[in-house]
């Protein structure tokens, strides 16, 4: 049991280092374009670390026909040089779009720096979870968030220099991270079992299409957002913090117990799901509560953010149970669907009814209907129809959006 409750433990410290680092933002720095622009480049740089990592080799490091030692070597090398560029990439959309002032451009350099140093630790951690050890997945962002939570308290003449303190922290914290990884060899044991030859399999196409199009509908919001007024990515942001803390403290520190290498039977992971679905829909009830009386006009907002709540939580235990008991092209349904949402965001995007809880609704959908696909196949009908009910209430907020 101790051993069991390590990872969350460590996990909910470093999401709630990462909560008041974004509470001291909000409260002492205030929401602006320095901050929109910080918010944005980090998460795209996380964008390759999510497809190429989380997306593909850790599912390939799970399934039967697994990735090879030549495949993993280049992703070790791919992926940093992938999430610099896509930070470059996102500095040029802001500069287009007016977002990038001349005391910024120093701010998007360090993320880029930041997001090289902050692959290759969650490379090393990837690697560890899918062997049974989740311990440094779930604080591979702690001592990175800590340094960055620290420069926030110092008093900085100016938001754009705090952000750029911020995210030189983050490149200390992960360079630290890094060091310390590499001196105890993390991931080192799963590097070692993968096969020589890679497997003759179409899994990895289908495994990098699905996290390709998930991940990339993700950039589809964050870009959609930049076209909100300013503070609109922040606050977009901090709703994603609240969204995927709930996962990354448990999903992401339990689940490797339960679904790894070795699993022979998914039933451990539906009762943990059926305990997080009641416990997300639960705490979505309290926000919608809290927010009616505090906050009337935002009702709408914490609906759609308690519909996300719960399909986060079901897609990402989904997608577990998913990489290692159902074959890989089972996310062929699904890469459609988001496929579409996101050709959907950016129409919406160019109405004049476009807010904020359409993107909301619109994570919550995709989030939703991945899931219940998922389920479906496996064969899960509390949590099947569970996510069907979320994607309809998303569904409804978004058209309903447009429409009034």
């Amino acid at each position: 049991m101790r051993k069991l409750l390590r990872g969350p433990v460590i996990s909910l410290a470093s999401q709630g280092v990462g909560v008041l680092q974004l509470v001291i933002v909000l409260a002492f720095i205030g929401a602006d374009e320095a901050t929109d622009a910080f918010f944005y480049l980090f998460a795209l740089g996380l964008v390759p670390i999510l497809i190429l990592l989380v997306g593909l080799m850790y599912p390939m490091l799970l399934n039967e026909r697994r990735i090879s030692k030549r495949g993993l070597a280049r992703l070790r090398v791919v992926t940093p040089l992938a999430s610099t560029a896509f930070v470059v990439s996102g500095a040029t959309w802001l500069s287009v779009n007016d977002r990038l002032a001349s005391n910024l451009v120093v701010l998007a350099f360090v993320i880029a720096l930041n997001s090289a140093f902050q692959a290759l630790c969650w490379f090393n951690a990837v690697a560890a979870e899918s062997i049974g050890e989740p311990l440094w997945i779930s604080g591979v962002a702690l001592p990175a968030n800590t340094f960055a939570t620290i420069m926030a308290v110092i008093p900085w003449p100016t938001s754009a220099a705090a952000m750029t303190a911020m995210a030189v922290g983050l490149t200390i914290g992960n360079a630290v991270t890094l060091a310390a990884m590499l001196a105890r060899r993390v991931g080192a044991e799963a590097l070692t079992k993968a096969p020589g030859t890679p497997a003759a399999s179409r899994g990895s196409y289908w495994f990098l299409g699905k996290a390709s199009v998930g991940y990339g509908a993700q950039v589809v919001m964050q870009s959609a957002a930049v076209q909100l007024p300013a503070a609109g990515v922040t606050i977009l942001n901090v709703a994603n913090k609240v969204v995927g803390s709930i996962s990354a403290t448990f999903v992401n520190a339990v689940m490797p117990h339960m679904v790894h290498e070795a699993s022979t039977s998914p039933d451990p992971a539906r009762r943990f799901l059926r305990l997080m679905l009641a416990g997300t829909t639960t705490l979505g009830i309290l926000i919608v509560a809290i927010t009616a009386m505090v906050a009337a006009e935002h009702r709408v907002e914490a609906v759609a953010l308690a519909a996300w709540l719960a399909a986060s939580t079901g897609a990402a235990v989904a997608q577990r149970m998913a990489f290692r008991f159902l074959p890989a092209n089972a996310s062929r349904f699904s890469i459609v669907v988001v496929a579409a949402v996101s050709v959907l965001v950016a129409a919406s995007a160019s109405s004049d009814d476009f807010k904020l809880v359409v993107l909301l609704s619109a994570l919550a959908l995709m989030d939703a209907v991945t899931a219940l696909l998922l389920l479906a196949m496996l064969r899960d009908r509390v949590g099947t129809l569970w996510m069907g009910l979320s994607a309809a209430l998303a569904t409804a907020i978004w058209a309903g959006t447009l429409i009034t």
